[in-house]
């Protein structure tokens, strides 16, 4: 791993998420580690709030075809709050990872990449949710949203293990 390859991944995230520059300075690691996890929990909270809407849209229908479709979206929508509760309130700051006099600068690239890929996915999400009624959107949306979740889930646990060693 080169310095080059950490720094072109740092100004990444430095253009999506402001104020954490200082990622690589001991001090401000644990609220830029917070920082980030932030930004990808208001993002799913966002997918939340249009799956709710879209609910209350189809519930106000009565489509017996659209209704179909608010069991599947009530169950995502729990999937996500439970990675919206997981980004926002897990213990921040790794102490272990975050004191250490020097850090691995590959642990570094993978915290960088898994946090990149992260924040993709997770901004990806509220724009799988179809804007119109999900009964004319095609049969592959809620797979589509479900992948997306999981992937979601799998860049934060894979992120979560760099910390933990």
């Amino acid at each position: 791993m080169t310095r080059s390859k950490v720094a072109e991944l740092l100004e990444q995230l430095s253009r999506i998420v402001p104020g954490i520059a200082g990622y690589q300075e001991r001090e401000k690691r644990r609220d830029s580690d917070k920082a980030i996890r932030e930004k990808a929990a208001a993002a799913v909270a966002n997918c939340r709030e249009k799956i709710a809407a879209t609910i209350a849209d189809l519930s106000r229908t009565g489509n017996m075809a659209a209704m179909k479709s608010i069991g599947a979206l009530d169950r995502i929508s729990t999937r996500l709050e439970k990675l919206e509760d997981e980004l926002r309130y897990a213990s921040y700051g790794y102490t272990g990872f975050f004191d250490g006099t020097g850090i691995n600068e590959d642990d570094l690239e993978r915290i960088y990449e898994y946090d990149l890929e992260l924040l993709s996915e997770v901004e990806n999400l509220e724009g799988l949710v179809p804007d119109q009624d999900p009964s004319e959107a095609g049969p592959s949306w809620l797979a589509d949203l479900e992948k997306g979740i999981e992937t979601a889930n799998r860049s934060f646990r894979d992120r979560k293990k760099v910390f933990e060693g």
